[in-house]
């Protein structure tokens, strides 16, 4: 069975596949949860419920972006697909 027989067929998640999470990203992760901490610590509880619905949008606008570039590197991978298949051949560096 092909890839996307598998997808239609629903054997494939994309959401689910979690990508390998670089040592950077862990890196900026524990940095964010650092910084977060020490601001909860110096804002009144107004402040705080203020900043929770700020994070709150944030994650929402993140979650809206990483669909468009999930999207839009999709339609990409498509085009180039289909340049390729329109080829007579396998492409080569030397035509």
């Amino acid at each position: 069975m092909g890839i996307l027989e598998e997808l239609y067929y629903g054997n494939i998640q994309p959401i689910e596949e979690k990508p390998t999470v670089s040592s950077r990203c862990d890196k900026l992760e524990l940095l964010v949860r650092k910084n977060r901490g020490h601001l909860y610590d110096t804002l009144t509880p107004a402040q705080i419920a203020l900043f929770e619905r700020y994070l709150e949008a944030t994650g929402e606008y993140i979650d809206a972006k990483e669909q468009l570039a999930f999207a839009s590197g999709f339609c990409l991978a498509v085009k180039i697909m289909a340049e390729v298949m329109a080829t007579d051949g396998i492409p080569s560096i030397d035509d």
